[in-house]
């Protein structure tokens, strides 16, 4: 007597049991959960990386603008005298020869670049140095991801023990004069 499995073609015979396809998925998915996992930092170091080299850029412009002008922008006219001569105040414009800057510039994930001068991360007798901050990826100043034209030095005066501040634009302040 013939069986019931002789009467159905091989083709239609072979096939994998669902317990197999599912073990199969979960390897997958766990593999890939794996290698992502291993890859995420790459991405996020590119991204300091990349900040760092915006960071350069800026500090390559201050340098400019204080080689035209004699002097870095003041705290008040902040980084925007390196593309708007109109924010320069209370110096012959004559000798501005900008924009050193196409415009406003941010961070990698979205801030604004701080500026001070003179500094108060690497304060110096002279006043020749100035900050350009960086928030980092949780957009919060004074934590350690953030990313400064000082970062090759320890960060004098930064307390990390301290609570982070989250970035707030000074012209956003009603009280700031």
């Amino acid at each position: 007597m013939q069986s019931v499995q002789d009467d159905i073609p091989s083709s239609a015979r072979q096939g994998y049991p669902a317990s197999e396809i599912l073990f199969s998925l979960l390897t997958v998915t766990v593999l890939s959960m794996v290698i992502s996992v291993n890859f995420m930092p790459i991405g996020e170091q590119a991204n300091r990386s990349l900040q760092r080299a915006e960071i350069d850029r800026v500090t390559q412009a201050l340098d400019s603008y204080k080689s035209s002008m004699g002097a870095y922008p003041t705290k008040e006219e902040g980084l925007e005298v390196l593309w708007d001569q109109a924010a320069v105040v209370d110096v012959d414009l004559s000798d501005w020869s900008g924009p050193y800057l196409s415009g406003p510039v941010k961070d990698r994930w979205g801030a604004p670049i701080v500026y001070k001068w003179p500094s108060e991360l690497a304060p110096s007798d002279n006043e020749a140095k100035f900050d350009l901050h960086s928030p980092g990826p949780d957009g919060r100043i004074n934590t350690s991801d953030d990313i400064t034209n000082h970062d090759e030095q320890i960060l004098a005066g930064m307390d990390h023990a301290n609570e982070a501040i989250p970035y707030s634009d000074p012209d956003d302040d009603p009280d700031a004069s």
